[in-house]
């Protein structure tokens, strides 16, 4: 916890975990599939953010667009799904192409992410999916080198 604490420091400027935190952050560091749930503003992305900087392999953390803004301080949740804004400075034009960008990112974000899970779970050839990806189209089948083309994997007819 000391390397977590003087990252959460270095990286984060804050000096300590909020309540509840801890354990969280523990329960992700030691693998254990983990599920948050915390009111806005307590610093559940940090709980995700933090061990994904001393953890190998990639983490994706979601944060809804509203939330966020919540967070900021830019909107303030009046009745159930009625906000107001809370910062003059930010107009509706400037919301809008904030919520657009968002939205743009959002798609653009889970085609990658469609994409990862298609590479990881292929049986297919591995460089020929990822050329594919990259907008080429590669003259072969099998380039014969990645894992999936040495040794293919064998599918289990009863799953």
């Amino acid at each position: 916890m000391a390397s977590l604490r003087k990252t959460l420091h270095d990286v984060f400027g804050a000096d300590d975990f909020r309540p509840g935190q801890g354990e969280i952050i523990r329960s992700v560091m030691a693998g254990r599939d983990t599920l948050a749930i915390i009111s806005t503003g307590a610093g559940k992305s940090l709980c995700y953010q933090l061990p994904a900087l001393h953890l190998p392999g990639i983490t994706i953390v979601a944060s809804p667009l509203i939330s966020l803004m919540k967070e900021m301080g830019i909107v303030r949740q009046r009745r159930a799904s009625r906000f107001s804004l809370e910062r003059p400075e930010i107009d509706r034009a400037a919301l809008e192409r904030m919520s657009r960008h968002y939205e743009e990112r959002h798609a653009h974000d889970l085609k990658k992410l469609e994409h990862v899970q298609i590479y990881a779970q292929t049986a297919l050839c591995r460089w020929k999916n990822l050329l594919q990806y990259f907008g080429e189209e590669p003259a072969f089948e099998r380039c014969g080198h990645c894992d999936n083309c040495d040794e293919p994997p064998t599918v289990n007819p009863h799953s």
